[in-house]
């Protein structure tokens, strides 16, 4: 079932004000928006993989992009190619990574690739070309890194299909 659409959406709005003793204050405001949007179609961006969960206080999931089965449809799918993620994490601090096996590290760099979230933090990453999805860089990791409480996490990726 391919995408008919495909867009991360980023929008920032904002006002500031310099007060200047005997004058008029000077203000900045301004909104910075940002779209990312891959082409779709049939080689291209084809599918988006969505899944929402829970984890147990310093559990951590894995997830192997490169067989996945798509939820809302229960169908098998084999990307070959990521273009947008979105990680959401509520209820408790989280840390996004790619994993120790077969990592995707896509975007990260250094020798301790993640993102550190805090409970009800979220993050996105989009490209208009697709990072390779391939037998030896293929996961994505999300874990639970508070000592008590539950995460529920959400994980969306935007993927080239064969």
């Amino acid at each position: 079932m391919p995408l008919t659409i495909a867009k991360l959406n980023l929008s920032l709005q904002w006002q500031q004000e310099l007060d200047i003793t005997g004058f008029n204050s000077s203000s900045q405001s301004g909104p910075l928006a940002v779209t990312i949007a891959p082409t779709v179609g049939a080689s291209a961006a084809r599918e988006v993989y969505f899944v929402q969960g829970t984890l147990a206080a310093a559990a951590a999931v894995t997830i192997d992009l490169r067989a996945v089965t798509e939820p809302g449809f229960n169908r098998a799918l084999t990307p070959t190619g990521a273009y947008i993620v979105l990680v959401k994490g509520a209820g408790a601090t989280w840390r996004y990574d790619p994993g120790a096996a077969n990592p995707l590290a896509w975007f990260l760099g250094g020798t301790t690739p993640q993102v550190n979230g805090e409970a009800g933090a979220a993050f996105s990453y989009g490209s208009p070309t697709a990072t390779t999805i391939n037998a030896t860089n293929r996961n994505v990791r999300i874990t639970n890194t508070h000592g008590s409480d539950v995460l529920t996490y959400t994980i969306a990726v935007v993927l080239k299909t064969a």
